[in-house]
């Protein structure tokens, strides 16, 4: 067995949409077995990065790369197979089909790993390990808006990724299905050992959940490291956290110096 984990990696990546630059430059790496937060305020690039590494957009420049092969350019069910599964912002299941039906459809997808009898005990598995197995025969239109998170998650499962990518699972929950959730997602990455990759703007979600935070502005990456550093950091707490969510978190924020501040070093010194 190797020992060093497969990475996920985006190499100096960049997307542009018309005259728009949404990504400059930015290189990421999710390790196995590893919960990275990726966090920066509206429109910093959070989720054109998870559509580049999963193969829905192709970057302008840059690289894409899941341990030594090379996934620029590839379909997004070519990257699926090759072991990335994704989640979206806005819920895309399939309406009119059941829950073990969503999760089927993923499960399928790797035809060469197995039969229908092995798509339908991976399903299962992954429905088990969000805690939705037993609405297996509900429609996904008729589930309540946490269940279908949880479902967007489990369908990901199916696929039985290396990498999990989900964007903003945690929209739109209470804090006691947030909870619940994390730990779920922690049960995910102890089970199956696979690298997470997570979108949100709950600040407590992530610091909870996360071992390492990547931070986005203006589609750069401007910090990256544990929570408690990066929510300190001073261009993170001007352009997304602010200084009470950092006060909140028990994280000193450096106080910048201010005129009298110089004034006072220059007569002493």
């Amino acid at each position: 067995m190797s020992a060093d984990p497969v990475t996920l990696s985006a190499e100096e990546v960049e997307r542009a949409f018309g005259g728009l630059q949404a990504l400059a430059g930015v290189s990421v790496e999710i390790r196995e077995g590893e919960i990275v937060g990726l966090i920066g305020p509206n429109g910093s690039g959070k989720t054109t990065l998870i559509n580049v590494l999963s193969g829905l957009l192709r970057p302008t420049a840059g690289r894409v790369r899941l341990g030594g092969d090379d996934l620029t350019g590839l379909s997004p069910d070519t990257v699926a197979r090759r072991g990335v599964g994704r989640t979206f912002q806005g819920i895309r299941l399939f309406p009119r089909l059941t829950v073990l039906e969503n999760a089927l459809v993923a499960a399928s997808v790797n035809s060469e790993r197995g039969r229908a009898r092995r798509w339908e005990t991976r399903a299962l598995e992954a429905l088990e390990e969000l805690g939705i197995e037993q609405l297996a025969w509900r429609f996904a239109a008729t589930l309540a808006y946490g269940d279908q998170r949880r479902l967007e998650i489990a369908r990901a499962l199916a696929l039985e990724p290396r990498f999990l990518l989900v964007d903003e699972p945690f929209a739109g929950m209470n804090p006691q299905e947030s909870d619940e959730l994390i730990e779920r997602l922690r049960g995910i990455r102890e089970r199956r050992g696979c690298g997470l990759l997570v979108v949100d703007h709950d600040l407590r979600v992530i610091h909870e959940l996360c071992e390492r935070v990547v931070v986005l502005n203006e589609g750069r990456k401007i910090a990256e490291g544990p929570p408690g550093d990066v929510y300190a950091d001073p261009k993170v707490v001007e352009a997304y956290v602010g200084e009470k969510a950092a006060s909140r978190f028990a994280v000193p924020v450096p106080r910048r110096p201010q005129r009298n501040d110089c004034e006072i070093g220059g007569e002493m010194g």
